[in-house]
């Protein structure tokens, strides 16, 4: 992303700037829905109607949640609109103070008129001569703006007014400061920089961190950030970059909300879109490292190919998963409206997570969530002699064990009071519907008429996996996929990363059985033992490492894993770019093979539906970079997505 250039209170600076405020009415309120429910103090969006065929000068008024709720009065709008149309106002941006008109359909609204210094006078001059009072900077009632900006830095005391700006020029250019630089003396805010650089700068995207306040505050003539992830989760995460680079209006938070925020999150977000399109166009450079139609790729790296590995469940797992996501659907349904939901999020969110650890493994399950979670407690086949004995005849006469309700050999054999043979999960699932009776003999059944059978071991089995638990559904698959890549190429090196620490140690055993070499890197390591670890993992020839174990975190930015060709995303994050960066640490300069980027995710669960929104930020992204105006209504996480991930009909909004 470029820089935003500043030079303070300089004539030959040409940022938008805060040039006072017009008092304009906003009219035929009663005529529009969101025009009954305007409240005092509340930003409304102004929006240019070229093509209303009433007046083509209209400017319509948006209530401060997108809906239509009236227009600008017609002598005003008849002013404004030219210099809107004419790019001499950069933007404009509404408020409605405490009504004093005693009509509520025709009521006062704060005008606030953003320029570029060059156009300034122009913009004056036409405000004098249609006899509009522009309340500028310097004015006395200035202070008395209902703009959230200055509203904060007025509420203390009357008498600060000269301080509501940090920089005003020769002509009286206020700069008006986008955040409360931070109440700590370091020595670093004292330096006039002539030039800072935010390397990955998607870390400040959380504008009430500290450190992103501290980092705006910086004293700096010129500012760059660098991001190859500049949206994560939501168009928001862009605003604390547009702070740093002090690029007014949208450094404002209430200006940022008005002009791209809330027209975003509308169902018909064009306009939100285009000017987040307009505005990364015009401040942005943007390199892929694809070789686009007609251009030539900046640096030479091999292809990498991105493909999901889609797994089943198994019986027991699938039973233990679909419990989880019935009982954390009952909770959303207790919670009922949304402002219950969220009073109550973090509760969702629990079960979110342990479906998502589900998903890798139930020994990720903590001991107190599988005390509810159907258990095993069914008596041992050894107390009960005549079973037992049908049980040993079977195995005698060489039958093969086959379950008559899913027809595959039982996991957890199961044999019932009147002799027959089924899986564990099979036969649960009997005993909870309204018939409870034997499949085979209609037999009537209880929980007490159910014998667990000890496993049985084969002389042909493969012992070399054989471990003190079974290995998950996920596990499997990876073992798989990582065999093969190592039949194709024995000295192929493959990075699996996860997002559970836990999950990590628990892939250690079953790997080292399997015969593979391997490290892991987590962040709950030193800087100095991370750095051992890649170090070693880059070695080659026998003995030499060729599985990484990788925290998605703790791995996923400024390392460099090019020794691998091969990534596996053991499990799917909500953000697609924290997993383009954990890719990009193996796909980047320096990579001489083709790299290839496995996805495990699990049919018919949660993952499914993390693909589906990382799809959805990814469109956000592509559309904000992008040419092409309209699109979908792209959030952050919201109640609606809450919903989706536990598997609930999404709501409209």
């Amino acid at each position: 992303m470029a820089s935003s250039s500043r030079r303070v209170g300089g004539e030959d600076d040409d940022e938008p700037y805060l040039l006072g405020f017009i008092v304009a009415k906003a009219v035929g309120l009663r005529h529009y829905d969101g025009g009954r429910t305007i409240t005092s103090r509340e930003n409304v969006g102004l929006v240019r109607e070229p093509l209303n065929r009433y007046d083509r000068n209209a400017i319509r008024v948006d209530n401060s949640r997108g809906v239509k709720a009236g227009h600008i009065d017609a002598p005003t709008a008849a002013v404004l609109a030219p210099l809107l149309d004419g790019h001499h106002l950069a933007a404009v941006h509404g408020i409605v103070p405490k009504p004093t008109s005693k009509n509520p359909f025709r009521l006062p609204c704060q005008v606030h008129l953003f320029t570029r210094p060059a156009a300034a006078a122009l913009v004056g001059a036409a405000l004098a001569a249609a006899g509009l009072d522009l309340i500028h900077v310097d004015h006395p009632e200035f202070a008395l703006s209902e703009s959230a900006i200055v509203q904060e830095q007025t509420k203390k005391s009357q008498g600060d007014v000269d301080k509501l700006f940090s920089h005003v020029g020769k002509e009286g250019k206020a700069r008006v400061e986008p955040m409360e630089a931070p109440g700590d003396g370091s020595p670093v805010m004292d330096i006039e920089w002539f030039r800072v650089i935010l390397d990955e700068a998607h870390v400040i995207k959380n504008s009430a961190a500290r450190q992103t306040k501290a980092v705006i505050a910086l004293n700096a003539e010129r500012r760059w950030v660098v991001t190859g992830t500049p949206i994560q989760n939501s168009s928001l995460d862009l605003y604390p970059l547009m702070a740093f680079l002090r690029f007014q209006p949208f450094s404002i938070k209430s200006y940022w909300q008005s002009l791209i925020q809330c027209p975003l999150e509308r169902k018909n977000n064009e306009t939100g879109l285009a000017r987040l399109q307009s505005l990364l166009g015009a401040i942005s450079l943007r390199r892929t490292k694809e070789t686009e139609s007609g251009s030539t790729s900046l640096v030479s790296i091999p292809p990498k190919t991105v493909f999901a590995c889609y797994i089943e469940l198994s019986a027991e797992e699938r039973e233990y998963y679909d419990q989880m996501e019935l009982e954390g659907k009952k909770k959303l349904q207790e919670f009922g409206d949304r402002d219950s939901i969220l009073r109550n999020y973090s509760t969702v969110l629990y079960f979110i997570l342990r479906l998502r650890q589900l998903c890798n493994d139930i020994a990720l399950c903590p001991l107190d969530m599988k005390s509810w979670l159907p258990g095993s407690s069914l008596e041992d086949v050894s107390k009960n002699p005549e079973l037992l004995k049908k049980l040993a005849s079977l195995v005698d006469d060489g039958d093969d064990f086959e379950c008559p309700i899913c027809l595959s050999p039982p996991a957890k054999t199961v044999i019932t009071s009147c002799r027959h043979i089924y899986c564990q999960t099979c036969i649960m699932k009997i005993l909870k519907s309204s018939s409870s009776r034997c499949p085979i003999c209609r037999h009537s059944l209880c929980k007490e008429d159910l014998f667990i059978a000890p496993e049985i071991k084969h002389p042909d089995e493969d012992l070399s996996a054989n471990i003190d638990r079974p290995l998950s559904s996920k596990v499997q698959a990876l073992l798989k996929q990582l065999r093969r890549s190592q039949n194709e190429d024995p000295l192929s090196k493959s990075v699996v990363f996860s997002q559970f620490r836990k999950m990590l140690i628990l892939l250690e055993g079953p790997l080292k059985a399997a015969g593979f070499n391997i490290l892991r890197l987590d962040g709950s390591m030193t800087a100095k033992k991370r750095s051992e670890v890649i170090q070693q993992f880059g070695h080659v020839g026998p003995g030499a490492p060729t599985v990484l174990l990788a925290s998605l975190k703790a791995a996923g930015a400024g390392v460099n894993l090019t020794a691998a060709s091969t990534v596996y995303l053991f499990d799917p994050w909500w953000n697609p770019g924290v997993e383009e960066q954990a890719m990009d640490r193996v796909h980047r300069i320096g990579q001489t093979k083709e790299v290839k980027v496995v996805r495990l995710i699990v049919k018919d669960s949660i993952e499914d539906r993390m693909l589906e929104l990382q799809e959805k930020k990814r469109k956000l992204i592509t559309g904000a970079f992008g040419k092409k105006k309209g699109g979908k209504e792209y959030k952050e996480i919201r109640v609606e997505e809450l919903q989706m991930m536990m598997g609930m009909k999404m709501k409209s909004v």
